[in-house]
């Protein structure tokens, strides 16, 4: 019985759920777009089915209604477009409730005497469908599946609404079945994606993510799909070379891991999200400081890793402790924008840096 309860309500569907957000958001706005345009094709097929030759009686109103409504929908998810993404799930479990009781107005309507066909088997489509913790789709289900048996039992005739209960009660329990499964299967296929992902877009030495995700994000960026870019840091680690031939290697990564997980802090607390570029060299983005609170953030990380104290004991290292160069440029926010210039401006800044005397930051 237990395991029979763990399979309908599996134990680790909530933290699957909260790894995965992003690619259920994703899945969920494509799904509700291709659900309304298919609604929007079968309504105007039964339309089109509904007049001569086709068929001898008149266009049902419901038909046309159906289809205007639809396609109003379908305009204001285009409109609203950014918002609606972010919460998808929403708008689906929306439709569904104007599909479900579309289903049933017009089994309704077609005959009182007739058992519900199409409502019932959308209980199969439900669950299989929406992806969704399991109680909350069984909740959304059981609802329908409840308005079934109440418009069948108060409107049609006692030969009919005793065959519609079963039904309703039969394909409730299979599509929550099986929607169960495929939803399992579907979280936990998203789920090795998102490892597979991060494991492709991290550096296992220092936890950030790699110069791949940089550039992916920032041509997300310019295309539109992210929030503006305003500032970009380019940082690398003072006489990094001196230092690994000082202490060793793996001195060295234990520096570059420390240093990744300082970035890492930094950059919550400050609003950038920092890469590891390449060897000893990093990148930060942001995209809400003003020029001169981006120097002063520069300033404040220079002195912040300085503090970090990771010995470094040379005649070239005058703070006896590893120190950081920054460049950094500020620019305005565009659609699309040169990403590239941007980086190479900070990448000078960096230069001058480094000429000042290292262990600074400049601006470009």
């Amino acid at each position: 019985m237990m395991g029979f309860l763990n399979f309908l309500f599996p134990p680790d569907e909530k933290e699957l759920f909260e790894k995965n957000k992003v690619s259920i958001n994703m899945f969920e706005y494509m799904l509700l777009r291709l659900c309304l345009n298919v609604s929007v094709g079968v309504s105007l097929l039964l339309i089109f089915f509904s007049i001569p030759p086709f068929s001898e009686t008149p266009i049902k109103s419901i038909y046309i209604l159906f289809a205007l409504l639809t396609i109003a929908i379908r305009l204001l998810i285009q409109l609203f477009k950014r918002a609606v993404s972010r919460c998808p799930q929403i708008f689906l479990y929306i439709f569904f409730v104007f599909l479900a009781g579309f289903s049933i107005l017009v089994n309704f309507k077609r005959s009182n005497t007739r058992e519900f066909v199409t409502a019932i088997c959308f209980l199969t489509v439900y669950p299989v469908m929406l992806i969704d913790r399991s109680y909350r789709v069984s909740l959304f289900c059981l609802g329908v599946c409840l308005a079934n048996i109440f418009v069948a039992v108060n409107f049609k005739v006692r030969e009919v609404w005793a065959a519609d209960i079963m039904d309703s009660a039969s394909f409730f329990i299979v599509g929550s079945i099986l929607g169960t499964g495929l939803r399992s299967i579907t979280l936990r296929r998203f789920d090795v994606n998102r490892i597979l992902d991060h494991e492709r877009n991290t550096d296992a030495l220092t936890g950030l993510s790699n110069r791949r995700m940089l550039f992916d994000t920032l041509n997300q960026v310019s295309e539109g799909k992210l929030p503006p870019v305003t500032g970009i840091f380019m940082m690398d680690i003072d006489k990094f070379k001196l230092f690994n031939d000082t202490y060793g290697h793996q001195a060295g990564d234990a520096c570059l891991s420390a240093l990744g997980s300082f970035l890492a802090k930094f950059g919550e607390s400050n609003d950038f999200k920092f890469f590891r570029y390449g060897g000893e060299e990093f990148c930060g983005i942001n995209g809400s400081l003003s020029a001169s609170e981006l120097e002063e953030t520069a300033n404040r990380l220079c002195a912040a890793v300085r503090e970090l104290n990771i010995p470094f004991d040379s005649p070239e290292a005058p703070a006896k402790t590893v120190t950081i160069s920054v460049g950094f440029t500020h620019f305005e926010a565009k659609v699309p924008f040169d990403y590239e210039k941007h980086i190479r401006d900070a990448d000078n800044a960096l230069y001058t840096a480094k000429k000042s005397g290292r262990n600074c930051a400049k601006g470009l």
